[in-house]
This record gives C-alpha cells, sequence and structure tokens, in this order.
C-alpha cells in the first residue's frame, strides 16, 4: 500500500474456518538450537523443564540438545564447551557455525565465510526468469555451472560479482540473470560474520590455504550438516533418499546439477522443500568415505547391502540400428512400458518388492539404456535383446508376394528387396507354424520347436513369438524353407511324425499354413502413369444472383463502385453490398459461374482488390440424384477425337457440378484438349467446362521400398516441387505437388 486506504482480504469460508484463532509463536517456528545454546551459556542445566512462555514440543528440545551433542558444542555433562561458546558468538545458526568454524580450521579462509554468508540469505543466486525468459535465464546459467554443486558455483558468482564496480553491479546481475538483492545481501552478512570472528578469534587469517580448497569446502559443510545427507537410486526419476528421515526426494529444478545432468551417488542438502514432492535444496555432492573422516556416527544409520540392493544401474545396448531402437520403443511407446512392467513384476514374484526400470532409447546414436536393480539387469537385458532380434530376424526374413497379371506366380522376396524364388501356383515357402499341446496347462520349449522344424528341412529363416498365445494351439512363429522341395519334404516329416517320443515335451501335432501373401496388382495402390486433367461441368444453371466474399468492408465497397462504373459489364442490373456479412451481390446470367464472375471482376478492378476477394458463389438448384454413367458416355463421347488412355473416376460435387479425372499418355495431348475445350459452352452441361492439369499426384509403394529410395525422393524436393509421405501401415504414400503440372507429373515415375 503506497497510502491511506483499506484492504479487503478475500477467501471462502471453508479456508477461514481452517485458519488457526492466532500466529504460531516464533519459538516453535524457529530452529531451536540458537535458543537452547543461548539457555546453557545462561547456566539453564534442565533445558527440558525450562519455563517458557509458549513451550516448544519435548522432542523439538531433545532432538535440538542431541543435534548440539553431535555437532561436539557440548561437554560429557551437558554444559557449553569452548567450540559451543564460539558458536554462540556467531549470527548464524549452529550447523552452519560449525561448518564455518570447520572450514576455517581447515584453511578455506574468506571463501567459507562467502559460504556462510550465501546459505544464511538464500539457496539460490540465480535468477530463474518469467515464462518466456526461462530458456533464456537458463542458457545464461550455464556460463557458471559447476558440478561441484549449488553452493561452491554461488561462491564463484559471488567473487566475480564482487570484482564488478558498484555502480554497475545492478546491470552486470541483470545481464547475467543473477538475484542482485541476495548478493548484497550475502555481502552484509558476510561482513557481520567478518566482526563476530574478530571477537573471538582476534588473530585468524582469512587467506586460502587449503590445498583442495572445493574438497576442504565439502568436507566443513559435511561436518556441519551430516544429518543432511542422501544417497542416489541411481536414476533422475528416482531421485534420492535421505539418511535421517528415509525420505524420497529429488533435485530441485534451480539447482545447477538439474541444469547439468548430473547425478551423484552422495549428495549433501541445506534444506527440503515439500510442495506435490519433495526437493532437494543448495546440493553439495560429497564422497561416502568422508563420513569416516568428518561424521563417524553417522554410518549406523547407513545400511550399504539395502543400498547396494536399491540403486538401479545400467546396462547400455549399442550399437544398434535405428530400426532396432524404434522397435525397442514400440507404438507411442507401448514396447518400452511392456518391459518395465514386466520387470516390475518379475521382481515382486522373486524378492516381494517392485523393483524400478526404466528404459531409454536414443534413434539417432542407436542406443538402448536399461536401468534397473542388480537382481533384475539379466531379466530386463534379456527382454529388450528379445524384442531387439525378433525384429533382426523380421529384417532379415522374407515375404511371398504375387507377380501381377501373370497367372498366380509368386515371387520370394528378402527384406532387402532381392527375390529369391519364382514359386509357381498352389506352392509355398514361408509357413506360419501351429503347435497343438497335450496339456493346456504345461509349457512348450520353444528351443525343440525348432529343432524338429530344422530335422524336417532346411531352414533358412524363422521368427518365434515373444509371447506366443496360450490355448491348446497356439501360433509358435513362422518358418522360410529354403525351396519348393524342401518344403515339400517338411511337410511330409511332420505329417509322419505321429509318435510322440520323437515330438518335443507335451506337444501333439506340428503344422505348417502358408502365410498371407502380398499383392503387388491391388488397384489401391497403383495409379496409371500418364498425365491428369480435372475437367467439370455443370448440369443446372445459375440463380439470378452472385455472392462475392471480401477480405473487408473496405475492399468491398472499392469493387461495389468499379463494377457500378463499369459500362460494359456483363451484368445486367447494379451490384450491390448485402447488409449481413458484407458480401456483394451482383445479378448474373444463366450461364455463368465462379470463373465468368471472376474474369469480369479482373476487367474492372484492381489486382489487389481481386486479390481481396476470398470466395465467390454463384449458387444453383441443387440437384440430389445424377446418373453419372450418362454423364460419362457424354464425356467420352466429347474426348473420342482425343489421345485418352481412360477415365479414371467420376464424381457429383457439392450437389452442382459434375467432376471427372482424365488420364493422358503424353503432356502434348493434355495440353490440346485444355487449348480446345476449356471454357467452352454447350459442350458438357448448361454452361461452360473448365479443364486443368491436376499439380498434384499420388503414388504408394512398399515401404521397404521407399527406404531405399528415399534419399532420391527427398533430392527431388526443391522451389517448384513439394513432396510429403504419409505412412500406409506397411506401405508408403507419396504424395507430389509442383507448379509445373509436367514435372510434377513425370519426376516422380522416373525415379521409382
Amino acid at each position: 500500500r503506497t497510502g491511506p486506504g483499506k484492504c479487503y482480504c478475500m477467501y471462502t469460508e471453508e479456508d477461514y474456518n481452517n485458519m488457526d484463532s492466532s500466529t504460531k509463536p516464533e519459538i516453535l517456528k524457529m530452529h531451536l538450537g540458537m535458543a537452547v545454546l543461548q539457555l546453557l551459556s545462561l547456566g539453564v542445566t534442565d533445558i527440558e523443564q525450562f519455563d517458557f512462555v509458549e513451550s516448544p514440543p519435548p522432542s523439538a528440545l531433545t532432538k535440538a540438545l542431541e543435534s548440539l551433542r553431535l555437532l561436539g558444542a557440548l561437554n560429557p555433562d551437558g554444559t557449553l564447551n569452548h567450540l559451543g561458546e564460539e558458536m554462540l558468538q556467531l549470527p548464524t545458526e549452529p550447523q552452519l557455525s560449525k561448518a564455518l568454524l570447520e572450514g576455517l580450521d581447515r584453511g578455506c579462509g574468506d571463501d567459507v565465510i562467502i559460504a556462510a554468508a550465501l546459505m544464511s540469505s538464500g539457496h539460490d543466486v540465480f535468477y530463474r526468469g518469467t515464462v518466456e525468459k526461462r530458456n533464456e535465464c537458463a542458457i545464461q546459467k550455464q556460463e557458471f555451472c559447476q558440478t561441484s554443486g549449488d553452493l561452491l558455483s554461488a561462491i564463484d558468482v559471488y567473487k566475480e560479482w564482487f570484482k564488478v564496480s558498484s555502480k554497475t553491479q545492478v546491470a552486470w546481475c541483470k545481464k547475467n540473470a543473477l538475484n542482485s538483492k541476495l548478493l548484497r545481501s550475502a555481502r552484509e552478512t558476510g561482513n557481520e560474520i567478518r566482526d563476530a570472528l574478530s571477537k573471538i578469534r582476534p588473530r585468524l587469517n582469512l587467506q586460502v590455504t587449503a590445498e583442495n580448497i572445493q574438497e576442504s569446502l565439502s568436507k566443513s559443510l559435511l561436518a556441519g550438516y551430516f544429518e543432511n545427507i542422501a544417497w542416489s537410486f541411481g536414476h533422475e526419476k528416482l531421485g534420492y533418499m535421505t539418511v535421517s528421515s528415509n525420505q524420497k526426494a529429488i533435485i530441485h529444478p534451480s539447482s545447477v546439477l538439474s541444469s547439468l545432468g548430473d547425478q551423484p551417488e552422495w549428495v549433501l542438502y541445506q534444506q527440503l522443500k515439500r510442495t506435490n514432492q519433495v526437493f532437494l535444496l543448495n546440493l553439495t555432492p560429497i564422497r561416502y568415505d568422508w563420513l569416516a573422516e568428518v561424521a563417524m556416527h553417522m554410518l549406523q544409520y547407513i545400511d550399504e547391502e539395502t543400498i547396494a540392493r536399491s540403486r538401479v544401474v545400467r546396462h547400455r545396448i549399442y550399437p544398434i540400428g535405428p530400426e532396432l531402437v524404434k522397435a525397442v520403443i514400440g507404438c507411442k511407446g507401448s514396447t518400452i512400458k511392456q518391459i518395465e512392467t514386466s520387470v516390475s513384476e518379475y521382481s515382486a514374484i522373486i524378492d516381494g518388492h517392485t523393483a524400478f526400470c526404466a528404459v531409454e532409447c536414443n534413434v539417432d546414436k542407436g542406443m538402448v539404456d536399461v536401468y534397473t536393480t542388480k537382481d533384475c539387469l539379466n531379466y530386463a537385458s534379456n527382454q529388450v535383446n528379445d524384442v531387439i532380434q525378433k525384429k533382426r530376424r523380421e529384417l532379415e526374413g522374407y515375404s511371398e508376394v504375387f507377380i501381377s497379371n501373370v497367372g498366380g506366380l509368386k515371387t520370394l522376396v528378402a527384406n532387402d528387396l532381392t527375390t529369391r524364388l519364382i514359386l509357381q501356383p498352389g506352392t509355398s515357402c514361408k509357413f506360419d507354424v501351429f503347435v497343438e499341446k497335450e496339456d493346456v496347462s504345461e509349457e512348450v520349449n520353444s528351443d525343440e520347436v525348432l529343432d524338429i522344424l530344422r530335422d524336417a528341412g532346411n531352414v533358412i529363416h524363422y521368427a518365434a513369438c515373444t509371447n506366443p498365445m496360450s490355448g491348446p494351439n497356439f501360433r509358435w512363429g513362422d518358418v522360410t524353407y529354403s525351396d519348393v522341395s524342401q518344403t515339400k519334404k517338411a511337410n511330409t516329416h511332420l505329417h509322419s511324425v505321429r509318435n510322440r517320443d520323437e515330438l518335443p515335451y507335451n506337444v501333439r501335432r506340428i503344422q505348417l499354413k502358408p502365410t498371407h501373401v502380398e499383392s503387388t496388382a491391388s488397384q489401391n495402390y497403383t495409379q496409371p502413369s500418364g498425365v491428369k486433367v480435372l475437367v467439370s461441368w455443370f448440369l443446372l444453371p445459375a440463380r439470378e444472383k452472385a455472392y462475392i466474399k471480401c477480405k473487408s468492408r473496405d475492399i468491398a465497397d472499392e469493387i461495389v463502385y468499379n463494377l457500378n462504373q463499369q459500362m460494359t459489364t456483363s451484368f445486367s442490373k447494379r451490384s450491390f453490398v448485402q447488409k449481413s456479412g458484407g458480401d456483394i451481390a451482383v445479378f448474373v446470367q444463366e450461364t455463368d459461374d465462379e470463373f465468368t464472375v471472376r474474369k469480369q471482376l479482373e476487367g474492372c478492378c484492381t489486382t489487389s482488390q481481386v486479390e481481396g476477394v476470398s470466395k465467390i458463389t454463384v449458387p444453383s438448384n441443387e440437384l440430389y440424384e445424377v446418373d453419372l454413367q450418362a454423364e460419362k458416355e457424354k464425356l467420352m463421347e466429347v474426348m473420342k477425337d482425343f489421345e485418352t488412355v481412360q477415365i479414371l473416376k467420376l464424381w457429383f460435387a457439392n450437389c452442382k457440378k459434375v467432376r471427372a479425372c482424365v488420364v493422358f499418355e503424353k503432356f502434348e495431348s493434355a495440353q490440346d484438349v485444355i487449348l480446345k475445350l476449356n471454357e467452352r459452352r454447350d459442350v458438357l452441361g448448361v454452361r461452360a467446362m473448365y479443364l486443368e492439369l491436376e499439380s498434384k499426384r499420388e503414388i504408394t509403394c512398399d515401404g521397404r521400398l521407399y527406404d531405399k529410395i528415399r534419399k532420391e525422393i527427398e533430392a527431388l524436393k526443391n522451389d517448384e516441387i513439394i513432396i510429403e509421405v504419409e505412412p500406409r501401415q506397411r506401405r508408403k504414400k507419396i504424395i507430389i505437388t509442383g507448379e509445373d503440372p509436367q514435372v510434377s507429373c513425370t519426376c516422380l515415375y522416373v525415379k521409382i
């Protein structure tokens, strides 16, 4: 508030009823360590029985006393020792005071004072910025980030800031996305700490003498904040487990470790922040072996065996091809989810606990990382490898394809598009394998089934199902034999095997059934080559008015003025602007249409005015039934004098006009028919007929073929040609659009 007035605080009745009747006393919210130090210095020996104005919980007092004892501030009888008296003189809470004094003893000099000042002032010297500028601030932050953690990074920021002239410090902070207010507060706190130290240690040397300042500072912090340590589960999704409270937490996004993507095995945190998740703030990486040197008593709370069992490890599968990585990912990550769920279920069975599992894929690098516990790593890796091997077998497999218009002949084609065999009608080399069980409740050994198939004939490829369907008769997978003679041999062998001793355990019978055969002659996937021409004609006359929709009212007014001033216009009456919608209404003749109206506009209006027209509508009575066969015969009669390959299709558009697609063998023939028939009246329908070259062509080819010619297809793209590719199951639909119809109609066929 900047002046006199009233402030109204609004809240719901429910929130009001949940409010405390009064503010909590400060002693119930503050850290009790400093209060206990002051009481001990006054000679109070029984802190728990002290008559507070508002007594804190006994458990909090007990914890504060225990914390001071572990910090080394108390004598065995519970009174203050020399360290405790020094801590009492410092303007910092006991944990930070211990870290500060430990740092001075380790030769950290003024650096540990800066560290203490920064920790007292706040946890983040970096400005995260608004939503719009957050990415820019994150990039600027990278310049100061260090793997040594938040505090050591902040110390370097403070030193750089301190070197800058006081007049330009604010501008420097703004330029580097830094918190100027926090840095100024840290400078003031640092001066207070130095004043206090000058009284308790008058001859103190603030020069840095430690050989390894980073390690010395980290150990000093550990000496004060030994209770605030956490170990990593080994993956960022899992985060950390705090030692003192056994609570899961993750690195806060503001941390430099988060910016660097670093996940140290052990960290020291200044505080926890609880929202919908628990976050670790102000992190410093530490080493586990430092505990024995600095905080030996903490080792009793750490179970190394539990940590080793809970911590996830990584298994990297590399290098593999991009198609194999995509197979591991699956449709919208479905395969990854299946693997992760399967590992969790497996761990619950063997260990009684649900283990974490994460599968991370990088298609560009051809790499798959599997994260899970040691007990489950082998199982999880096998799950991923099964998917990879199955996909690899598919890529190395074969397909049977009908040869179009050759009386049922087939080819056995490898997935690299090489032809291995020509197969006569009624013969096959690739089969689906079905296994009939003796006992539905028992399993069948897949390897033993494969051995039987190999004994039956020369197998050149097989693909076993990873999870075969349950039931008495299930599909085991598929098998491809080298030729027809081996196929006959295999079928004869499998029919002759009736002795159960010759079959695998729990198998009653193995059957071979020919797999689905692909067709190259399907009308859905092929189109006649040539040049397409789109033909349009109207079956009913126009109504009295046409309507011109403009992009603005100003353009509409200009066009109306020009139309009414043009004496030679074919419009029989004056035009006008409709009140509703602002469309221009013009009176037209029965034989007029959208094209003739636009032509009239071009004759009396400027180019910019014509470009301001968004739509022209020439209504006619709607016609709901049309004899398309009769219209097709009329079109064929018109086209009989031209070299037409065929009328590809004919349809009725918008209940107003008939459209047809006519294919010519030569581009010159298409140009000739357009020149002679375009805008001609009294040929088809009651108005003019219109012809135009189709600038867009579509062709569908096998996906494997497209993969081989993809680079050549992409090379066709330029300013005049636009090429789009749409997936169609195992095929690719290629759509080519070009300003030059001749180019768009021919270039794709040259490549394919």
